[in-house]
């Protein structure tokens, strides 16, 4: 679920996404093009490939804390 969409945005188009887990077990994502979000929002566990799940939640309270969310 998007929760921030720059103007740019674009649907049609793929960029590099990340996501992070919280210590509360949440997980947040962002889109980013030439190192600017330009989409962020709430991921949820059953969407992300596990090995991801386990990456982002190894690093839950380390900075920075966001894995590579390939597509």
């Amino acid at each position: 679920m998007i929760t921030y969409q720059s103007k740019c945005y674009n649907p049609n188009k793929q960029y590099k996404r990340y996501v992070r887990c919280d210590a509360a077990g949440k997980f947040f994502f962002c889109e980013v093009e030439n190192g600017y979000d330009v989409a962020q929002g709430i991921a949820y566990e059953s969407e992300i490939k596990p090995d991801i799940v386990k990456a982002a939640k190894a690093l839950i309270g380390c900075f920075p804390s966001y894995v590579e969310w390939p597509y």
